[in-house]
């Protein structure tokens, strides 16, 4: 099992009180968590000024799966253009299938 966090986390002393020095305590420590930058995937760029708007306000992956079938993820979806048999297309993907390799659905290609 793999287990990945997104948040770093830092350990910091705090200060001693001038009532803990007759005590033979270690000094307590508190954590502070600061976020880490999270890569925002590439936007491709469309080759020609005339885009094909499919968005439509979806909201629902329009990427092709492996199989064939259209994504059914419905969070963390984002707007991208992309080059697709000589035309360039406006779509609504998820993060996970924002990338080089994006396949449109077939049935929203026409």
């Amino acid at each position: 099992m793999l287990i990945i966090f997104r948040k770093q986390l830092i350990v910091q002393a705090t200060p001693e009180h001038p009532e803990a020095d007759h005590h033979d305590t270690p000094a307590e420590h508190s954590v502070v968590i600061e976020d880490t930058p999270v890569a925002e995937p590439a936007k491709q760029v469309p080759a020609s000024n005339e885009n094909i708007d499919l968005k439509d306000g979806s909201n629902q992956c329009q990427a092709s799966t492996a199989k064939g079938t259209r994504c059914k993820r419905k969070s963390n979806l984002a707007d991208t253009s992309i080059d697709f048999a000589g035309e360039s297309y406006d779509l609504t993907v998820c993060k996970q299938h924002n990338n080089a390799a994006l396949q449109p659905f077939s049935e929203f290609i026409k």
